[in-house]
């Protein structure tokens, strides 16, 4: 078998450009008719490929349902892998920054742009393709494989982790499969060994019944958005140090040995701050740019409003303001005890009279993998004759919650093995993917599961 992709590059780019025409946006309500229009956009697709039992599974309250399919025709004798990914993406805000529409994928340059081109869209389409490929050439070489695909994972996830619960028979399998992660370079693979976890929160700050004329009550009551950034500011210390009480307990502390195993992993200032126009880097400065990024915990404000924001002046002190915090945990940290911890330190200094409440999105620990583990050791090999060199081991900084929840539910582990780029502007205007890691993607895949039968 040549390169899949190059032997059907024009109908592959077109399939993918409709996918990515389709904005299932599941963070907005009024992209629900476009959740529904790619849901069954997909249904099709995974019909057309040559997958079987195909569903659109309904969630509770009309949240995005879960697209399942599965090949079960290798025989009990062959392993049954698990595939995972979601089709929901991030809005395409701020609009004027992009460079064609978000929502009408171009070529350029060898990469196709729109949102969603990597994160999650382009990705999965990787292993549909590599699964197409090997049912209409080689289907002796199919391993079993059960898919599914959901739509609230740029919102938390909110029904997954029950989903998951309480079809723990559907989706039993021998390993899960996972592209959702980068490459550290085009040239260069590189394979998933761990990944933080994460807590995030909402915190609402209120002080009165009704919005303030500042002339009036200025000097006499409290104000919600000064409140919330006192109180944002004694987070972190001005070296990046989370002041949270008993934040670090449970932190490992890795070995000079293992530090210099992480670190042949390069991450430098310059690439930093070429990806991300940064002027220079912040953090725990007896730690390296790639330690920060894969063994520290962090916290980070992802969001502040309140009070009044339009043109011009309004002189009011508003009665609520409010504020979105991420947590990254690393390995040992108890997602349970990182939230109390916050709640509790939060209200501690929170000042008497001002009310506030909390409201947790996400709550997943971080997760480890043994390189150890045979499946893993076939996407190592399989990554190593594609790419003609040694894929290195990576602690990647983001979040997967769904492999914690298929470990608890399902007791099998994943693989994580995505084929995104560090600059492909994942969340950001102009997102992009590579075709030639497409290509690779598509070509690495296909080994991977040949190998399993």
């Amino acid at each position: 078998m040549g390169s899949y992709f190059k032997e059907n590059k024009t109908r592959i780019i077109s399939e993918l450009s409709q996918w990515l025409s389709i904005p299932t946006i599941s963070a907005l309500p009024e992209f629900k008719p476009e959740i529904k229009r790619g849901t069954q956009w997909l249904s099709e697709h995974l019909e057309g490929i040559g997958l079987n039992n195909v569903e659109i599974i309904p969630t509770e309250q009309d949240a995005p349902p879960i697209v399942y399919a599965d090949w079960l025709e290798a025989g009990s004798d062959k392993p049954t892998v698990l595939i995972y990914g979601h089709y929901d993406v991030q809005p395409a805000d701020p609009i004027d920054e992009w460079v064609s529409a978000p929502f009408d994928p171009q070529v350029r340059d060898d990469k196709i742009y729109a949102r969603g081109a990597n994160d999650n869209k382009g990705q999965h389409f990787i292993i549909l393709k590599a699964i197409e490929a090997l049912l209409s050439e080689d289907k002796g070489k199919l391993p079993n494989i059960k898919l599914f695909l959901e739509g609230e994972e740029e919102v938390g996830g909110t029904h997954l982790e029950e989903f998951i619960k309480e079809n723990s028979k559907k989706l039993s399998a021998d390993i899960c499969l996972i592209a959702d992660t980068p490459m550290l370079g085009p040239d260069q693979p590189s394979i998933i060994t761990g990944l933080r976890g994460l807590v995030y929160m909402e915190l609402i700050v209120n002080s009165a019944k009704t919005d303030m004329h500042s002339g009036h009550y200025g000097g006499n009551v409290h104000n919600p958005i000064q409140v919330l950034s006192w109180i944002l500011s004694k987070l972190k210390d001005e070296n990046g140090k989370v002041l949270i009480p008993y934040f670090y307990d449970d932190v490992k502390e890795w070995s000079p040995k293992e530090r210099a195993k992480i670190n042949e992993v390069t991450m430098s200032e310059g690439e930093i701050i070429e990806h991300t126009g940064v002027r220079v880097l912040f953090g725990e400065e007896e730690y390296s740019p790639i330690e920060r990024f894969g063994i520290r915990p962090t916290l980070d404000i992802n969001g502040i409003w309140g009070g009044f924001s339009g043109e011009g002046p309004k002189t009011v002190i508003p009665k609520t303001a409010g504020a979105k915090v991420s947590i990254r945990m690393v390995a040992h940290q108890d997602p349970e005890k990182i939230e109390q911890s916050f709640k509790d330190y939060v209200t501690s200094i929170t000042p008497k009279g001002v009310d506030i409440k909390f409201k947790t999105y996400s709550k997943e620990p971080a997760i480890i993998i043994d390189p150890s583990n045979k499946y893993f050791q076939t996407a190592v090999e399989a990554l190593k004759d594609v790419f003609g060199k040694e894929p290195k081991f990576v602690m990647e900084g983001g979040s997967i919650p769904v492999g914690g929840h298929i470990k608890k539910y399902l007791d099998i582990d994943t693989i994580y093995m995505g084929f995104g780029l560090p600059d492909d502007n994942l969340h950001a205007p102009n997102e992009k993917f590579n075709l030639g890691m497409l290509d690779k993607g598509i070509e690495t895949t296909i080994k991977f599961l040949k190998e399993l039968t």
